[in-house]
């Protein structure tokens, strides 16, 4: 009797990939983050140890009409939807996405993701804070400030909340529930989120060039970081679905 070919077996599907098939590497992962870290830790030894002002004024003024600085370049709608932008990094709106995010995965009992995007976006604002205050850089003075300021320039709190959030949204709400190309695609739109809400602070003249670069540096770093206990998370099968 001959009996049935059996079928191919499949190759173990490697430990190195995120669970949720999204097709990236543990490894890669982990090259990005110490990357955006060691880039954030470089930008704020230059920020501490080399006068930059001189350079990064060209850019604040390459936004000011070089007649009247105290106006920005383009129409007066442009000013309002770039304050439109920077609202998107801004603790009010964070704060109710991460809310409604929360409740949402809450009563769909994924109460890993609700607390992974909880933990970052919390986090983050104490590191921010605390950064802030260890470098307490001032402000821009080279042009009006568009927006009200409270606190130190270095780093970009939008920039780096903006990009925590959106980046960590995106893994929390998608992950292990589309496909890799639908996930790539809310990443990069997540990313183009943040990029937005960066530009727009050094257009309104309320940060530095640099500030804007560091945040969104240690903003990706933290996000990777969740996005990494979040899978280790998954696979030891802690938190629920």
């Amino acid at each position: 009797m001959i009996e049935d070919p059996k079928p191919p077996s499949r190759p173990p599907e490697s430990a190195s990939r995120e669970p949720g098939q999204t097709g990236i590497s543990v490894k890669a992962a982990w090259i990005t983050t110490i990357f955006a870290f060691f880039l954030f830790v470089i930008l704020a030894w230059i920020v501490r140890r080399v006068e930059t002002a001189a350079l990064e004024a060209q850019w604040l003024l390459a936004f000011r009409s070089p007649e009247r600085p105290a106006e920005p370049l383009g129409p007066g709608w442009l000013e309002e939807t770039v304050r439109d932008f920077t609202a998107l990094g801004s603790h009010g709106v964070l704060v109710t996405l991460v809310f409604a995010a929360t409740v949402f995965l809450l009563l769909t009992h994924r109460r890993r993701q609700a607390m992974v995007l909880a933990l970052a976006y919390g986090s983050g604002i104490v590191a921010n804070h605390l950064l802030k205050l260890a470098l307490a850089r001032p402000r821009p003075d080279v042009v009006e400030h568009l927006t009200t300021v409270y606190t130190a320039s270095f780093p970009s709190g939008h920039a780096m909340l903006s990009t925590i959030v959106y980046l960590t949204l995106a893994m929390v709400l998608l992950r292990g529930q589309a496909t890799p190309a639908t996930q790539h695609l809310a990443y990069g739109f997540a990313a183009s989120l943040a990029l937005l809400v960066g530009v727009s602070r050094v257009y309104l003249g309320v940060h530095w060039p640099t500030d804007v670069l560091a945040g969104w540096a240690f903003g990706l770093a933290w996000a990777l970081l969740f996005w990494q206990l979040d899978a280790r998370l998954q696979r030891s099968g802690s938190g629920g679905p």
